[in-house]
């Protein structure tokens, strides 16, 4: 039940149209319709905990092919941390993004930090 409420909360708030660049989406890039940080690095953490599944994640986000390759790069990127990595995992994932909304990392920035291509 939280699953389904998460989601229908997420795609109400959220709600997507065509898009090109997950990371565009994150930056909050007037050209494309955005993705909020803290929704995103918390379905992520949710992901990663079991709780929500990556489907969950990517309808929730209405994420395009090219979108899910690029959220396929931040799951390795994770995977292979080690243990105490991926615990300070998602803080980083949300300083990360809260930098990029603010512009004060630049796309590229973000990408390379996370090894996103």
């Amino acid at each position: 039940m939280l699953k389904t409420a998460f989601l229908i909360l997420c795609l109400m708030l959220f709600p997507l149209s065509s898009h090109a660049d997950l990371v565009q989406r994150l930056a909050h890039d007037p050209a494309v319709e955005s993705i909020s940080n803290h929704a995103f690095s918390a379905s992520l953490y949710l992901w990663g905990r079991g709780k929500i599944t990556r489907a969950q994640l990517v309808a929730a986000f209405n994420l395009t092919a090219t979108e899910e390759l690029q959220l396929n790069d931040i799951k390795a990127h994770f995977d292979s941390l080690t243990a105490n990595e991926k615990l300070a995992f998602h803080g980083e994932l949300e300083s990360l993004g809260i930098l990029l909304e603010g512009q004060f990392i630049t796309q590229q920035q973000y990408k390379n930090l996370l090894n996103v291509n």
